[in-house]
């Protein structure tokens, strides 16, 4: 694990918070990027935030497809998280103050949070 996240990991133990997943995909009608591309820089800046502050472990973007290869931008679907917070009403108000919850990228009808246990290599004591 790297120290960045080994980092963001401490301080999510430290506050006691749960982890959770979350599955965002983007609704796709033809406007979907567009509004996804709009707002990008600030919900990265906001997404940073967050994970300074030891609300998430990681982030991105996931794929239409694997075909993605010199792609601008890349076929975007949606977005996966992993963050820490006390409960899942807690990662829900998180979500609903993001610009792509905001602005209709993310679709609203198929989010998914779930708490989730993660597989980490390094300590795995099986």
């Amino acid at each position: 694990m790297t120290s960045l996240l080994k980092t963001a990991a401490s301080a999510a133990s430290t506050l006691k918070q749960n982890k959770y997943v979350v599955w965002a995909p983007d609704y796709t009608d033809s406007g979907a990027l567009g509004r996804r591309l709009a707002v990008r820089e600030k919900h990265l800046s906001d997404t940073h935030e967050s994970w300074k502050k030891g609300e998430m472990e990681l982030g991105g973007g996931f794929l239409s497809t694997d075909e993605n290869e010199g792609s601008s931008p890349p076929p975007l679907a949606g977005s996966v998280l992993i963050v820490y917070y006390p409960s899942i009403e807690d990662v829900k108000k998180r979500i609903e103050r993001d610009p792509y919850w905001i602005n209709n990228v993310w679709d609203k009808e198929k989010m998914v949070v779930r708490p989730i246990l993660l597989f980490d290599g390094p300590s795995f004591k099986g």
